[in-house]
């Protein structure tokens, strides 16, 4: 069985996105899989510390780890402009962050 850290979600503080791939990663992961939520990392970078969060880092002991950024939504990216950004359930456009940049960092 698949360790979560934490075992359980808190439904109100996480987004739908969020709960949903949580549920998924504990159904279909076995041993010796670890799943970790919302992981808080420092970091010194060019001499200044920087803070963030990823929202799962899944860790297995022969395969390596995997950081996954999550995004709920319809999400796209306007090339031209560098710019991604998500619609939410009720049609509402959003500028996000790069996904592929968050995770990287």
């Amino acid at each position: 069985m698949v360790r979560m850290i934490p075992p359980e979600l808190n439904e109100m503080a996480t987004s739908r996105a969020e709960r949903l791939l949580f549920r998924e990663l504990k159904a279909q992961l076995s041993d010796p899989y670890i799943v970790l939520h919302s992981v808080r990392w420092f970091a010194k970078v060019g001499g200044q510390t920087r803070d963030g969060e990823a929202d799962f880092v899944i860790v297995h002991p022969n395969r390596g780890l995997l950081v996954i950024e999550v995004k709920g939504g319809a999400i796209t990216w306007d090339p031209d402009c560098d710019q991604w950004t998500s619609r939410d359930g009720a049609g509402i456009e959003h500028a996000i962050h790069d996904p592929f940049a968050q995770a990287e960092r």
